[in-house]
């Protein structure tokens, strides 16, 4: 079993939620953070939001 708490990762992640193209400085963007870890023989992936 490979459940230890030592076998993750985490990505951070950015994404334009709204686009100006007359205004780039003013689109909107996004952050989150993906957090990859091994459980028995699979991985699980899980989104990490403010």
């Amino acid at each position: 079993m490979t459940d230890e708490p030592t076998n993750f990762m985490i990505f951070p992640c950015a994404f334009l939620v709204e686009f100006s193209k007359s205004d780039f400085e003013n689109s909107i963007a996004h952050m989150i953070g993906l957090i990859v870890y091994k459980k028995n023989n699979n991985f699980v992936v899980m989104k990490v939001d403010k």
